[in-house]
């Protein structure tokens, strides 16, 4: 809010700061943009400046950001070894999913295909978050890639919680 701002602004003149820096991600860039505005607004001339530091890599007018390399790189391993734990036991773990975290962007869940660099078999599916998420479509997904190419090794998906869970409804009991 414009009231966080200012009192933001008022923390910086008690430490006789010029410069504000702030590395993070949406937030940070969210807390220095008013931070800014009120120093505009007040005829403040200290600098404020959001440094881009997110693993989502979903920050605006950012092509990448730091962090987002790593965990990339951990995603793709981790979707790789999943493929390989699950070829090791098909009886065990027939099907795994791969839960992810991020925001809506799907850059996190999107690195999964890295793996494929590797094993081009893997992940047979990829759900990108910010999408509607219908049960019955993710199981008739998991039973389609079965028959075609046995149980699928990974499936990442953000756990971001989707805009839409469609469950199916069951019919009431007799």
């Amino acid at each position: 809010s414009a009231a966080e701002g200012q009192q933001g602004l008022e923390t910086l003149a008690r430490q006789n700061a010029h410069t504000f820096l702030y590395s993070g991600g949406n937030d940070s860039a969210d807390t220095s943009h008013r931070i800014a505005l009120a120093a505009a607004e007040a005829g403040d001339p200290v600098r404020v400046l959001a440094v881009p530091k997110t693993m989502d890599n979903d920050l605006p007018s950012t092509d990448h950001c730091p962090g987002y390399g790593s965990v990339a790189r951990y995603v793709a391993v981790t979707t790789l070894e999943t493929t390989l734990d699950t070829r090791a036991m098909p009886e065990t773990y027939p099907v795994k999913v791969v839960e992810l975290m991020g925001r809506y962007a799907g850059w996190i869940v999107a690195a999964s295909a890295l793996a494929r660099t590797v094993d081009p078999t893997t992940p047979h599916l990829i759900y990108v978050p910010a999408r509607p998420f219908f049960v019955d479509s993710f199981l008739a997904d998991v039973e389609r890639c079965t028959a075609r190419a046995g149980p699928p090794p990974g499936v990442p998906r953000d756990n971001s919680p989707p805009p839409r869970v469609h469950r199916p409804r069951r019919p009431p009991a007799p």
